[in-house]
């Protein structure tokens, strides 16, 4: 059973509370988020809170394999850490970021583990301007079927494998096995 905990509370009648963790893996570390307030454990991490300042667009059930696009936005921040964000926006393309759902009994103790909503890679940051001293930061983010329009096989070519691991020849002769048949083994 996926969630033991969560189902026999359920059955028990107890009230059962969820909240959304978000989190980003950026190139300088690892950053869990929640949405509410104060420092939760959970999964055996500890989540920072964030409060009615953060908000996550985009998460929905699909079945299209489309590539969703989730959009993180932290409201209401001092100038101090858009300054701070600014410096580490390059630490942010490309990286992995998860979504998970976390189930709470009554008194907000973790039930089970956190349950994965969505995989995403982190795409850009941008900063705005709500008053003299509030601001606004956006990180998109898109899911991970975003790159599948890319050329198929890219993996398999001399150029890709040479990037990957400089010096294997594995690969050299590829580009000469197109449309050519090949009989193996040759007797």
């Amino acid at each position: 059973m996926m969630l033991p905990q969560t189902v026999a509370a359920a059955c028990a009648g107890a009230t059962i509370r969820v909240a959304m963790l978000v989190r980003f893996d950026f190139s300088t570390g690892a950053d869990r988020v929640w949405g509410g307030f104060g420092t939760l454990r959970a999964g055996g991490q500890e989540w920072k809170g964030m409060g009615q300042f953060g908000s996550v667009d985009g998460l929905s059930a699909q079945s299209d394999l489309a590539a969703a696009k989730l959009t993180f936005k932290l409201s209401g921040v001092d100038p101090s850490l858009v300054t701070l964000a600014k410096q580490s926006a390059e630490t942010v393309k490309g990286r992995p970021c998860a979504v998970y759902a976390q189930f709470f009994d009554d008194g907000w103790q973790a039930l089970d583990a956190p349950l994965p909503l969505q995989s995403a890679i982190m795409d850009q940051m941008s900063y705005e301007a709500t008053g003299p001293d509030q601001r606004n930061i956006t990180l998109t983010a898109e899911g991970l079927f975003a790159a599948r329009g890319s050329a198929p096989f890219a993996m398999y070519t001399d150029r890709d494998q040479q990037a990957r691991f400089p010096g294997d020849l594995a690969l050299k002769d590829i580009s000469s096995l197109i449309y050519r048949v090949v009989t193996w083994p040759d007797y």
